[in-house]
């Protein structure tokens, strides 16, 4: 049985879903979407381990100064496990959190047993071009002004659909209603503008590129 749970991490409420017994195994999603992504897989790995879910992105009723580039969330991810008592864990994570996991693990690497990377950031050193237009601000504020409003929100569903599943046909509805709600959350989309622009600045910066977010 999954079951939704809170714990304050540095003055944040995060909520996470957890299940199951054993091992601690930790899941981290993509960015701009939440621990629900993992509600389908969650039983079935909780018949092996002890499964948390976080929400990388707890400010949702006020955003919270910071830059939330990649080592912020690994650190919080550390704080997490902190909090909840988890001294090892094997964590997996999608897209940008697959970076997370990856800083996690040089940042502490005897409480990270095991890695599993799903179409991982941080594995390349370019970024492309359509990313960086994603992130600039004229482009970024416009996008996360229009998503926050009812229509917005729905073109917002619709459109990431296709992006993210194979058989968008196959989806079941209630990934609609919480990407639905997600957007209409009073701060996320802000939240994720920001990560988004975080990880171009920091992988930019790693390769001694220079992209427009950072300007």
């Amino acid at each position: 049985m999954i079951k939704e749970q809170f714990v304050d991490i540095a003055g944040r409420r995060t909520r996470y879903l957890t299940a199951g017994s054993g091992p601690a195994l930790v899941l981290l999603h993509a960015a701009g979407e939440s621990a629900a992504d993992w509600q389908w897989i969650l039983p079935m790995l909780a018949r092996t381990h002890r499964v948390y879910a976080p929400d990388l992105y707890p400010g949702e009723h006020r955003l919270v100064p910071t830059n939330y580039s990649p080592d912020f969330f690994s650190s919080f991810v550390g704080a997490l496990l902190t909090a909840l008592g988890i001294a090892r864990a094997a964590v997996i994570g999608n897209s940008l959190a697959g970076l997370i996991a990856l800083r996690l693990a040089l940042a502490f690497p005897a409480r990270v047993t095991a890695l599993g990377l799903i179409d991982s950031a941080g594995l390349g050193r370019l970024v492309h071009p359509a990313m960086i237009m994603s992130v600039t601000p004229a482009y970024g504020d416009f996008t996360v002004t229009w998503c926050k409003t009812p229509l917005g929100a729905l073109q917002r569903v619709w459109t990431r659909a296709p992006l993210l599943f194979a058989r968008p046909g196959q989806i079941p509805p209630v990934w609609y209603s919480e990407q639905y709600r997600l957007a209409q959350l009073p701060y996320f989309l802000d939240a994720t503008l920001a990560s988004a622009c975080a990880d171009r600045c920091w992988r930019a910066a790693h390769c001694h590129a220079r992209s427009a977010c950072c300007t």
